[in-house]
């Protein structure tokens, strides 16, 4: 078993620093009057995504989540992918998982700084997101051995992106994420790009 290093102990010191921050910040906020119910601030959504060929990667993200103001919210999701290599690697394999993560819209409405009405709303996110893997296939030490077993994969995001909304809660989303812990055995490899929608 490896030992830890001081740079993946420091990377999560700083991630749930960020999300202490975050959330002592926001305490202080009054409910927004523009919701007029608990059930007005839950939202849905998530990300798909595919690709073809000598790598066949198919994912699903589901996920719902909550206005704890206009600016900030949260949420919990899933993710299946499954995932095909078929080169001088051979993989072929599924993978579970789910994630918590939270957003702030730094700026909710970047149209008051252009003059067309863009719709765009900036924000900064952080996620965590655990990951089910065969060793086999992600235990770099284990990859041509037939090695069967499973571990979890820890991975923990932090970065921002672009929305274009749709109506008061939902939207279209770009975000770019950095994974402050990536190792050979991650699964992701930085930048880290997500498309998907709210609604």
């Amino acid at each position: 078993m490896k030992k830890k290093s001081y740079r993946d102990t420091y990377n999560r010191i700083l991630f749930i620093f960020l999300l202490i921050s975050s959330v002592q910040q926001n305490n202080k906020a009054q409910i927004d009057e523009d919701f007029e119910s608990p059930k007005d601030r839950i939202f849905f959504g998530g990300n798909i995504g595919l690709a073809f060929g000598t790598i066949t990667d198919i994912e699903i993200s589901p996920q719902v989540g909550y206005y704890i103001t206009k600016r900030w919210a949260a949420g919990v999701g899933l993710t299946y992918e499954y995932y095909r290599r078929n080169d001088f690697i051979k993989i072929n394999t599924h993978i579970y998982g789910g994630s918590v993560f939270t957003r702030y819209y730094l700026f909710p409405d970047l149209s008051i700084y252009f003059p067309v009405n863009s719709g765009l709303s900036l924000f900064a996110q952080s996620e965590y997101v655990g990951l089910s893997l065969e060793e086999k296939y992600f235990k770099t030490s284990l990859l041509f051995e037939n090695r069967e077993g499973k571990f979890l994969s820890n991975n923990y995001l932090i970065g921002g992106g672009l929305m274009k909304k749709l109506g008061r809660k939902g939207g279209i989303y770009f975000t770019v994420l950095y994974l402050m812990n990536e190792t050979e055995e991650s699964p992701y490899r930085n930048p880290v790009i997500k498309i998907g929608m709210y609604f």
